[in-house]
């Protein structure tokens, strides 16, 4: 089996897998190959676990679709065991309940994603990702203060109105 297929069978295991738990083994990846990556950090809740940050592996191949959804599987191979439960959250595709057990403390809460530095408009399935870019995922109210800082000292792109409208639907759905 090529890198390059192997690859393409863990993004097709992403598709097929549409909610619940969603964890891979890794056994794809191989030892010794080398693949391009996109940099995951999650920022647990205070009191939890400790944050994570990881070279997530993810396809080059022209034409490829790397979701968060993808990402967030393939990142069993640098973080053995790590797990996630989605939920269902139109228009923006899954959303993310748990990691690694951990939920929100509070109903009013949520993971949230940031993509490049930015809040993601966009949920698992929707976000078109290229290699080299970043994701971090944090929960709303409880350990997204050190990313909302870094976005309103203007350490990273801002995003745009049309976001910002996206983010406060996102925010109000959550807390219905």
């Amino acid at each position: 089996m090529t890198k390059q297929s192997a690859v393409l069978a863990v993004m097709l295991l992403a598709i097929a897998v549409s909610s619940g738990a969603q964890s891979t083994d890794c056994s794809s990846c191989g030892s010794g190959n080398t693949y391009p990556t996109i940099t995951l950090t999650i920022t647990y809740p205070p009191g939890t676990l400790s944050s994570q940050t990881a070279a997530v592996p993810v396809s080059s191949d022209p034409g490829a679709i790397n979701t968060i959804r993808q990402v967030m599987i393939n990142a069993a191979c640098p973080l053995p065991g790590l797990s996630f439960t989605t939920t269902n959250y139109c228009p923006y595709g899954g959303g993310v309940a748990t990691i690694n057990g951990i939920a929100p403390q509070s109903s009013a809460d949520y993971w949230e994603i940031y993509v490049n530095g930015a809040y993601a408009p966009c949920g698992l399935d929707t976000c078109s990702l290229a290699p080299g870019n970043t994701i971090a995922f944090c929960v709303a109210n409880e350990s997204c203060s050190s990313l909302m800082a870094k976005a309103k000292a203007g350490k990273v792109k801002a995003g745009s109105s049309h976001q910002a409208k996206i983010h406060k639907a996102s925010e109000k759905a959550a807390h219905q």
